[in-house]
């Protein structure tokens, strides 16, 4: 987007069709390299600081970096060679539709003033919020179930559901409708015990369910993942 948005740029300042597309990938290229550069310094702090698939992540993120930044300044260049020696368009193509009617004009650092004073109460609130309220850490996280269920006949009663699994005194439980009325998510804190003791809870649960509904998911997350 940066590079044909430059090249758009040139093009309307009076340069030729091939030197906006010449001057719009040479100036483009500080601004994209910068940008991937803040991002690959996130991935060396997530590789040095993860421990197992986080790493992994961290690996992958850079190569997806890596090539992104290579081919467009390599294959993509090279495609539009090609169309250039083919086509000799004499102007830059337009889209169908536009959105933003052409020589629209927004004055962004005249509203400077009012932006950077949300941004900064935004950012205060935040820190407070943080340092006050505290992160609500997902199963993903704190480790736990996670149950997909659907009742089998009628819409799932979320109500019934809290009671019943509250009775079966297994901690943290949280019940969730998503999708159709009749699909349910189970969200069940990490157990103490292990495996072992997440997959007796998962147990204890399909046993008071299974006659209403049917399971269509069951994952759990262990301490170790979680702690990863």
């Amino acid at each position: 987007v940066l590079i044909y948005e430059r090249i758009r740029e040139e093009r309307r300042a009076g340069r030729s069709v091939i030197q906006a597309i010449d001057t719009g990938f040479t100036k483009a290229l500080a601004t994209i390299v910068d940008s991937n550069i803040t991002s690959l310094i996130a991935t060396v702090v997530l590789f040095y600081l993860g421990t197992g698939p986080v790493k992994g992540f961290a690996i992958t993120y850079a190569i997806g970096i890596l090539t992104t930044v290579f081919t467009a300044f390599t294959f993509t260049r090279l495609l539009v060679s090609i169309w250039l020696r083919r086509a000799r368009p004499k102007e830059l193509p337009k889209a169908p539709v536009t959105f933003v009617p052409p020589g629209t004009k927004i004055p962004f650092m005249g509203i400077r003033r009012w932006t950077f004073t949300l941004s900064s109460a935004l950012s205060i609130l935040s820190v407070v919020l943080f340092m006050t309220v505290g992160i609500n850490y997902g199963i993903d996280f704190k480790g736990g179930s996670l149950i997909e269920v659907q009742a089998k006949s009628g819409n799932a009663d979320l109500a019934d559901l809290r009671a019943r699994l509250t009775e079966l005194n297994i901690g943290e439980v949280q019940v969730q409708q998503f999708g159709t009325p009749n699909d349910v998510l189970i969200r069940v804190g990490t157990q103490d015990g292990g495996e072992n003791a997440e997959q007796t809870v998962i147990d204890k649960v399909r046993g008071e369910l299974q006659d209403n509904y049917d399971f269509r998911r069951v994952e759990v997350v262990g301490p170790t993942v979680s702690g990863e």
